[in-house]
């Protein structure tokens, strides 16, 4: 998991696979990605700020990450960056009548909204 460009400079450096987060992904390391065939994963990760804990942050910081997540993902398409489907959803919301699979496929589906068609999101 890498957010910032040190850390992302990091992982490709460590020869990853992938590459989760990403949230502050420059254009060089785009480029590498797709160089080295490091698969990007973008982690749209708006349903976990209906945790309760989190509830604080969710208006200002889901809209940023948001936008950058979106953003993200047709800067890497329009590189050719390989992208994978993948999110933060890493614990149960079925105390708020979400349960774990909605919640995910919420997130698949909203990939769409950042401009891959739904065959592309589920691809």
């Amino acid at each position: 998991h890498a957010i910032l460009p040190s850390g992302i400079d990091v992982a490709i450096g460590a020869g990853v696979d992938t590459l989760e987060h990403g949230t502050y992904i420059t254009g060089e390391q785009l480029l590498l990605l797709k160089e080295k065939g490091i698969i990007f994963v973008p982690t749209y990760a708006d349903s976990l700020f209906l945790s309760p804990a989190l509830q604080s942050l969710a208006k200002s910081h889901t809209l940023h990450v948001t936008l950058k997540t979106c953003s993200n993902i047709r800067r890497a398409q329009a590189h050719k960056v390989p992208l994978a489907f993948g999110s933060d959803n890493y614990f149960s919301l079925e105390s708020r009548d979400v349960s774990f699979g909605a919640a995910t496929l919420s997130i698949l589906q909203r990939y769409s909204h950042c401009g891959l068609t739904p065959s592309e999101a589920i691809t």
